[in-house]
């Protein structure tokens, strides 16, 4: 079953806009009134929050923490790198302008749906400088054989249900397991993950 999928902004015609986009390219598409209520009942979703405002943050800190089965796609009114470095940090899938074109939009969403994520360069590179210059001292055990396996599936382009099936554990589960590495990796989502892990050549 295909993820469902949400838009959330203040202005009603854009989110129309973004809804007509997504349904456009086949995606199950809505704006419901209540962000949060909304991800309580989802299996498997992604929400496209917008980023305007500074209560905005907060919203998305609390979103992307809410439940693992929901991915956050950021709409960024002013995508700065540091803007793209905050909602990353706060727990966004992915980043995306707020005037992004609508095939900019439905690759995110793919990606997303997908397993991977679409950044440009320059906030690669500055998530690559802001590693270097972190401490390298992970916070608890490396990872065992086992996780580094499925850190190097997901860098292959394997989906967390992908890893999941091979491993045996339900998809929730995998996301969880994941996110238990990413702490004690001393990262705060996958992308960072994958990153310090290719630098200590385990993937």
């Amino acid at each position: 079953m295909r993820a469902r999928v949400a838009v959330f902004d203040a202005l009603p015609v854009f989110r129309l806009g973004v809804l007509t986009c997504l349904k456009d390219n086949g995606f199950e598409a809505e704006t419901p009134d209540d962000v949060l209520r909304w991800t309580e009942v989802q299996d498997r979703a992604v929400a496209l929050l917008s980023v305007c405002e500074p209560p905005d943050w907060d919203l998305l800190a609390d979103l992307c923490h809410r439940r693992v089965e929901v991915v956050v796609i950021a709409l960024l009114d002013e995508p700065t790198v540091p803007a793209y470095l905050r909602a990353l940090s706060a727990g966004a899938a992915a980043v995306v302008p707020r005037a992004a074109t609508p095939k900019a939009l439905r690759d995110a969403v793919e990606a997303v749906l997908d397993g991977t994520v679409i950044l440009p360069v320059t906030v690669l590179r500055a998530m690559a400088s802001q590693l270097s210059a972190a401490s390298t001292t992970p916070t608890g055990d490396p990872p065992t054989p086992a996780e580094i396996d499925w850190l190097r599936q997901l860098v292959q382009g394997s989906t967390v249900a992908q890893v999941a099936k091979r491993a045996g554990y339900s998809e929730r589960m995998m996301f969880r397991l994941l996110h238990d590495i990413y702490e004690r990796l001393g990262t705060s989502n996958r992308t960072e993950a994958l990153i310090r892990a290719r630098d200590r050549g385990w993937i």
